[in-house]
């Protein structure tokens, strides 16, 4: 049986390659989010062809090549990197040096990626051997490759910063409440300038104790990664709230199917909810179709924003996701509903409309327990409106919190 495996935190980019090899040939592809689901997937069944993107949260692309490469039963496995965010001669230069295969960029037309595919498969097989002279080197390279791609997204951030405040001050000049968007201007900054600081100082203190150690800490290089992928977490977010302010998303509504929502959503949050104890259920009416016009991106997106809202804020007890249908205005009007309970901490009634707001936050104090800068519910609520539905919110201090989602409900045909 020809078993291939894929490497990438995007549903769609698992899904867009676990269909094109399984029409060319590939009786079986396992699909992993991570570095770490991937080797333990390749352990348990040994692939014929390993495809992994770079950026990817836990261990990257990088770190899973270069274990492969390591084991002996695993590293002549054909191993092809497929990004659309590591694009330098650096950072190919780097990737073979780890023994992968090939580096493409995304994306690629079919055709082309399967003929680079049998390419790699038809070729003969090299002996790689790294050796421990070059760890140092490859390891430097590594972490110089991650600065670069943080580097990156910290200028987007400061083009994105400039194109949002010129729009805030045209809108300034025609609205009243002037001196109310200041002060939500000054809160944003004070709260990115602390929750960039943590990070940073952990990335600093694990560089400066390499200089001082000479020695490699598997560890402290696990915190500073967890720290930079924070960071642009934060920056990615930041990003998207100013290209939705900027009127520059676009909305397609295409047949999607609600079953593999279910299913991408259980893998992309069940590991994060069992890590905190909480239980995540998932649920489906049985009377919705199989299949709906929606942009199915922008709804996983809305979905992940509230889930990982809830997660977050969820210290023990239940997530839960509900999809179901709902009456409309009109019996030929139905609606898609979408429900997101915990059992958290809940918000008073008289702060929950802050939540919604842009760069607002119901504690920002320095203290708070719960990081972030304010975007994920305000980015919800946004695409929502965008995408013809309303958002609504049920919570009580100590009791936990509802979202509510409605959306058109339009099967497909």
């Amino acid at each position: 049986m020809k078993r291939a495996l894929i490497a990438d935190d995007h549903s769609e980019n698992l899904y867009f390659l676990e269909v094109l090899l399984k029409g060319n040939g590939f009786d079986a592809v396992d699909s992993a989010e991570n570095g770490v689901q991937a080797l333990e997937m390749a352990r348990k069944n040994r692939p014929d062809l390993i495809i992994s993107d770079i950026l990817m949260p836990v261990m990257d692309g990088y770190s899973l090549c270069r274990e492969l490469k390591a084991d002996e039963q695993l590293k002549q496995i054909p191993f092809i990197f497929y990004t659309a965010t590591f694009t330098t001669a650096k950072d190919e230069a780097l990737a073979l040096s780890l023994g992968a295969d090939r580096f493409i960029f995304k994306p690629q037309e079919p055709d082309s990626l399967m003929q680079i595919i049998n390419e790699v498969l038809s070729a003969p097989r090299p002996v790689f051997e790294l050796r421990a002279s070059e760890e140092t080197t490859i390891l430097k390279e590594y972490n110089e490759a991650l600065f670069r791609k943080l580097e990156k997204k910290m200028a987007d951030l400061e083009q994105a910063n400039r194109e949002l405040q010129q729009r805030e001050q045209e809108l300034l000049a025609a609205r009243e409440a002037a001196e109310c968007a200041n002060r939500a201007k000054m809160r944003f900054l004070h709260i990115m300038s602390h929750e960039l600081r943590t990070p940073l100082n952990i990335i600093l203190g694990a560089l400066q104790l390499s200089e001082i150690d000479q020695a490699y800490d598997p560890h402290m290089t696990a915190n500073a990664k967890t720290a930079l992928f924070s960071m642009l977490d934060m920056i990615d977010n930041i990003l998207e709230a100013s290209r939705l302010e900027s009127a520059e998303h676009s909305f397609v509504q295409k047949p999607f199917e609600l079953e593999s929502l279910m299913v991408s959503v259980n893998r992309l949050f069940s590991v994060a909810a069992e890590n905190k104890g909480l239980t995540l259920r998932l649920s489906r009416a049985d009377d919705l179709p199989q299949k709906i016009m929606v942009d199915g991106s922008h709804l996983q997106q809305i979905i992940a924003h509230l889930l990982k809202n809830a997660i977050t804020f969820t210290e023990q007890g239940t997530v839960e996701l509900r999809i179901k249908r709902d009456t409309g205005l009109s019996p030929d009007q139905p609606l898609l509903r979408i429900d997101v309970q915990d059992t958290g901490i809940g918000i008073d009634p008289d702060k929950q409309q802050l939540v919604f707001d842009l760069f607002s936050q119901v504690d920002t104090s320095n203290s708070r327990s719960h990081g972030g800068v304010g975007l994920g519910l305000m980015l919800t609520k946004r695409l929502v409106e965008l995408m013809g539905g309303t958002i609504t919110l049920q919570s009580l201090p100590g009791s936990g919190s509802t979202f509510t989602v409605h959306l058109p409900l339009i099967i497909a045909a």
